[in-house]
């Protein structure tokens, strides 16, 4: 996959225009990898070809700080930080300046943005870390750690559709025990 600057900007200040809760800055970052990993699914391309990496937390797009600068840099977006409590950490959340470029993404783009916006756009950082954090491909790179900071193949967003489940395995047992398999297998054997 080859990463797409362009796109990854609009994807980003699609994200931040429609949802309807401000996402924070881990709430984009899990949404981001929602809407590739599912367009990659569906198209067998991501939107915007960005590496994602395993972390404690859930994947995140490899040098996302260094990207968002980026976009800060280019004036598509501003750094905002807002305090919660003494305890914790300053949240990180950016404000789009502009809207998306028409024409920038595509209508399968759109429609698959379109979605996770419907469908995680209400929910916070903490929310979509867990599920991100509990679910393939990341899953199946963290390997309780060993995968830290491992590249996440987007073809792992098309592995689970490929498993075989409990009524796939009850099928090839009725069709292995079919007469004619059994004489084929018997006369494959005898050769």
């Amino acid at each position: 996959m080859t990463f797409n600057p362009d796109k990854f900007a609009n994807a980003v200040v699609f994200l931040l225009t429609e949802c309807p809760r401000k996402p924070g800055l881990t709430a984009l970052l899990k949404m981001l990898f929602r809407a590739d990993f599912q367009h990659y699914r569906e198209h067998l391309a991501p939107i915007t070809g960005v590496d994602y990496v395993a972390l404690a937390r859930g994947p995140v797009p490899q040098d996302y700080r260094l990207l968002m600068g980026k976009l800060e840099a280019l004036g598509r977006v501003a750094r905002q930080e807002v305090s919660t409590t003494p305890t914790m950490n300053d949240k990180v959340s950016y404000v789009p300046l502009g809207a998306p470029t028409n024409g920038a993404l595509s209508e399968s783009e759109l429609a698959v943005l379109r979605s996770v916006v419907r469908e995680h756009g209400n929910k916070t950082g903490a929310q979509l870390s867990e599920e991100t954090h509990n679910e393939p491909p990341r899953r199946d790179v963290w390997q309780d750690g060993e995968g830290n900071g491992q590249r996440i193949p987007y073809a792992l967003a098309r592995a689970e559709d490929n498993r075989c489940g409990p009524d796939d395995l009850d099928a090839a047992k009725r069709d292995i025990a079919a007469p004619a398999v059994q004489q084929f297998i018997a006369e494959f054997a005898a050769q």
